[in-house]
């Protein structure tokens, strides 16, 4: 398969791997197993119009997709028993317009919560951040995102979390948040956001990991930055290079 066929108007590629194969997603709505090296298309639903927009790993190993079908505000969620998809439940999104909504990641934290997030693509075509979406188990999902559409109020252990949210880190009991306006810190129900105010380069931040010593690494369009526990330090001798991935 050609790149573009791979990854269309995708940020990046969403895999995940279990018992040898790996499973990935793309903009194109298309999914991919891989195995051996090669590559061949798969069904995520019995619904032939089903797009994939996401795979994520289970803490106990299984492989669950992210799908969702074409203008619909509903997303999708199946789990691979080792042959197909099969659909374990499904749950509507609000957006502006009730325009399609389009997943960004998805990650389980240890507690084996699934942190989905959210864009759509507005009427230009456009995409537009849409904050996070939490589930767990088969309860409602619980969303976090600053922008309230018209008419909506905010339901309790929703968080005003910045919409703009481009990947996360979980670290001890602390999720962190890599987003458009600076690193994002969540500690239960407390927020805190670090921008050039606390040392950093640049607000924009694209990837989190954390070192050997468990510092908190931030690749940003400034460089790459370390919290040291109050501040972000730009020291690691790449201040000023656009860093976008961390391994």
């Amino acid at each position: 398969y050609r790149t573009q066929q791979l990854t269309g108007r995708g940020e990046k590629l969403k895999v995940a791997c279990a018992g040898g194969s790996c499973f990935v997603a793309s903009g194109t709505g298309t999914a991919y197993l891989e195995r051996d090296q090669r590559f061949a298309a798969i069904s995520v639903d019995t619904d032939a119009q089903a797009m994939a927009q996401g795979f994520a790993l289970r803490p106990d190993g299984q492989v669950i997709a992210l799908h969702s079908l074409p203008e619909s505000r509903a997303l999708s969620i199946s789990r691979w028993n080792g042959k197909t998809f099969v659909r374990e439940r499904s749950f509507e999104i609000a957006t502006p317009k009730d325009l399609p909504p389009v997943v960004r990641f998805a990650d389980y934290d240890p507690q084996g919560r699934l942190w989905i997030g959210l864009a759509y693509h507005d009427e230009d075509g456009e995409r537009r951040p849409w904050g996070i979406a939490v589930l767990q188990g088969s309860e409602a999902p619980v969303f976090h995102r600053s922008t309230l559409l018209p008419g909506e109020e905010r339901l309790p252990g929703s968080l005003a979390l910045p919409d703009d949210v481009r990947d996360l880190l979980f670290r001890g009991e602390e999720v962190w948040l890599a987003t458009d306006t600076g690193a994002c810190r969540l500690r239960g129900v407390k927020v805190d956001l670090f921008t050039e105010n606390e040392g950093m380069e640049s607000e924009l931040v694209y990837d989190l990991t954390t070192d050997d010593r468990g510092e908190v690494i931030a690749a940003t369009y400034g460089g790459v930055g370390r919290f040291d526990g109050k501040l972000w330090r730009f020291d690691i001798g790449l201040i000023g290079d656009f860093a976008q991935d961390l391994l």
